[in-house]
C-alpha cells in the first residue's frame, strides 16, 4: 500500500505520511494557508440561515431603509429605487453592481446552498457548490450598512432620519450572512458529494477549487472537473491587462465628479476626496476616514499590491511567504472599495423628491465601478501556484549556483 500523502491546492506541497482531517483546523506548513478550517454548521443552521438570508435579501428590494423628511415632506430611501435611478441616469454599470452584490449574490448564495444541501447529485449540483465559493466575494451587505450609516451622516444636517424596515432586514441579512462565511465548508460540503477517500493514497495534485487529490497524469477533477494543470502558467498576462485598464480607468474616478448636490438652492460637486474633506468638515472625522479607506487608499492601494505580486511570481529574488500574506491582504480588502457606490445608490433615491431634487451622480461613478470590478477580478484569477512555482525554480538556481 502506497504512503498517505496530502497536497496543499494553493501551493502544491506534499505532505508524505499525512491524512487529512476536515473537522480539525489545518494550515500549510508552507504558506500557511487553511486547507482544513475546523468545525462546519450542521445541516439544520445552514438550512436555517440560508433562509434568513433569502427572505432578508427579498425584503430590500422594496422596504425603505432609511425615512426622511425636511420641513414635514416625507421620503423613502429604498435600495430597488437607488438601483432603478442609477438605471434611469445612464449609470448602467453602478446600478447593476448595486443590484448584484447587495441583492442577486446574497439571493443566488442562499438559493445554491439549499440545492447543495437537497439537491439530487449531479453536474448541476457540483457546479453551484463551485459557484457559492465565488459568490462569497461578491455578498456585500457588510459594505452596504456602513454605506448606509456614511449615507446618514451626510444627510442628518438637513432633516430627521428614521430608520426603516429594510434596515432590520439588512441588519439580519448581514448577521445570517456572515454565519454562512464563516461555518459553511466547501470541503466538508465536496465530501458530502463526492467523498475523497481517507485510506492511504498516492495523490501527486491537488485540485485548487475542491482540493480532491488526483494521479499525476489526471487532466481533470474528478470531483468538480476543473482543468488540472502541473505547472498552471496562463492568466498572468489577462491579470496585467486588468491592472493596467484599473490604472487608466483610476484617473477620472478621481479627478471628475463623483456626484453633484443642490441643496437650498446650492449646487455642489464632489470628487471622492473633496467628499472626504466634506465628511471631515461636517466633525466626522471617523466616518471620513473609513471613505478614504475604502475610496481612495484600498482602490490604489490594491492596484499596486497585485502589481508587485505579479511581478514577484517572476522574479528571481521573491520572497514567496510575504508574497503570499501580502496576496491574502489584497484578496481580503479590495471588496470595500463598493463602498461609494454604495451611498450613491442610498442617496439617489431623494432625487426628484423635493429634498434634494438636484442631486445627481457625476461621470466618475462608472470608472470608479469599473476598478472596483476590474481589481476584484484580478485577484480572483490571480493563481497562487505562480508563486510556489517561482520560488523553486529560485531555489534551484540557488543550490546549482553552490
Amino acid at each position: 500500500m502506497s504512503e498517505p500523502q496530502l497536497v496543499c491546492p494553493y501551493c502544491q506541497l506534499q505532505m508524505s505520511g499525512c491524512v487529512l482531517d476536515t473537522s480539525h483546523n489545518a494550515w500549510c506548513p508552507r504558506c500557511n494557508s487553511a486547507i482544513a478550517e475546523g468545525p462546519h454548521l450542521a445541516v439544520p443552521w445552514m438550512v436555517s440561515l440560508a433562509l434568513v438570508l433569502l427572505t432578508a435579501s427579498l425584503g430590500l428590494l422594496a422596504l425603505p431603509l432609511v425615512d426622511f423628511e425636511v420641513l414635514g415632506i416625507e421620503t423613502k430611501a429604498t435600495l430597488l429605487g437607488g438601483i432603478i435611478t442609477l438605471a434611469q441616469e445612464g449609470q448602467w454599470i453602478p446600478s447593476l453592481m448595486v443590484f448584484f452584490c447587495a441583492l442577486a449574490a446574497p439571493v443566488l448564495l442562499s438559493v445554491l446552498l439549499l440545492f447543495v444541501i437537497f439537491g439530487p447529485d449531479g453536474y448541476m449540483r457540483r457546479q453551484s457548490l463551485v459557484a457559492l465559493g465565488y459568490l462569497k466575494e461578491w455578498c456585500m451587505l457588510d459594505i452596504l450598512l456602513v454605506g448606509l450609516c456614511v449615507s446618514m451622516v451626510k444627510l442628518a444636517e438637513l432633516g430627521d432620519l428614521e430608520l426603516g424596515a429594510g434596515m432590520a432586514c439588512l441588519t439580519l441579512g448581514q448577521l445570517a450572512m456572515a454565519a454562512l462565511v464563516q461555518g459553511v465548508r466547501p470541503v466538508v460540503l465536496w465530501q458530502s458529494i463526492a467523498e475523497q477517500p481517507m485510506t492511504p493514497i498516492k495523490g501527486l495534485r491537488a485540485c485548487p477549487r475542491c482540493h480532491a487529490l488526483s494521479v499525476a497524469s489526471a487532466h481533470h477533477c474528478w470531483r468538480c472537473h476543473k482543468v488540472l494543470e502541473s505547472r498552471p502558467t496562463s492568466g498572468r498576462r489577462f491579470c496585467w491587462v486588468l491592472l493596467l485598464a484599473s490604472t487608466i480607468l483610476l484617473v477620472p474616478a478621481n479627478v471628475l465628479p463623483i456626484t453633484y448636490t443642490t441643496s437650498f438652492g446650492s449646487t455642489s460637486p464632489d470628487t471622492i476626496f473633496s467628499g472626504v474633506v466634506t465628511l471631515y468638515s461636517a466633525g466626522s472625522p471617523v466616518i471620513a476616514a473609513i471613505v478614504f479607506l475604502a475610496s481612495v487608499v484600498v482602490p490604489i492601494g490594491k492596484i499596486i499590491m497585485m502589481g508587485q505580486i505579479l511581478y514577484w511570481s517572476r522574479s528571481s529574488t521573491m520572497d514567496a511567504k510575504r508574497a503570499h500574506k501580502l496576496f491574502r491582504l489584497v484578496h481580503f480588502i479590495g471588496r470595500w472599495s463598493m463602498l461609494d457606490i454604495f451611498v450613491i445608490a442610498i442617496m439617489v433615491t431623494l432625487v426628484d423628491q423635493g429634498l434634494l431634487s438636484q442631486f445627481q451622480v457625476g461621470p466618475a461613478a462608472t470608472p470608479f465601478a469599473l476598478v472596483v470590478v476590474l481589481t476584484m477580478v484580478a485577484a480572483m484569477r490571480f493563481d497562487t501556484r505562480w508563486l510556489w512555482i517561482q520560488d523553486e525554480k529560485n531555489r534551484r538556481q540557488t543550490d546549482g549556483q553552490t
